[in-house]
């Protein structure tokens, strides 16, 4: 059973939403933007495959794969790729991964990212979790060196124009 939504407040939801596409309309913001807070916008590809944001970024010169995922926090490395770039690992500090299912979870281990950049420009380090992600590229189909969650996107604005993708 549907309930008719009353015009009153049809009509300011109408007027909030024309209001916000004016706005967004006037925003010098091209598509598949990332929003650095300070800088001003920076434009990344970004493919969209199995119901996930993919995006390339740079970590002390090496290129890294990773997804957008505002529901992980911290942000998770490739404990491979996270050492191969000289990033300080705490092994002495190990926990397991929790999620979902009854299994075992993976070894973690904390680190701070540093040096990453987005299309040249720097962004502040970061706090993340370092694990082997080889199931994670398995699962995707290709090799995934991170996910950037809530730790690193705290600060930023991500606008994605998924009728680019």
């Amino acid at each position: 059973m549907s309930h008719p939504v009353p015009s009153a407040l049809f009509g300011a939801i109408k007027a909030t939403m024309a209001c916000m596409l004016a706005t967004m309309a006037a925003l010098p913001v091209p598509a598949h933007a990332v929003t650095v807070a300070e800088g001003g916008p920076v434009v990344l590809p970004v493919a969209f495959s199995k119901s996930v944001l993919e995006i390339d970024v740079d970590i002390r010169g090496r290129r890294f794969h990773v997804l957008l995922d505002t529901g992980v926090d911290p942000s998770v490395i490739d404990l491979g790729a996270a050492e191969a770039v000289g990033l300080k690992v705490d092994r002495a500090d190990a926990g397991e991964a929790s999620g979902f299912g009854d299994g075992k979870g993976a070894t973690i281990f904390p680190t701070r990212v540093q040096g990453l950049a987005l299309q040249g420009r720097g962004v502040a380090e970061f706090d993340a979790l370092a694990t082997d992600m080889r199931a994670m590229s398995a699962a995707l189909g290709r090799r995934l060196d991170g996910v950037l969650g809530h730790s690193f996107l705290v600060d930023k604005v991500v606008l994605v124009d998924y009728l680019q993708i």
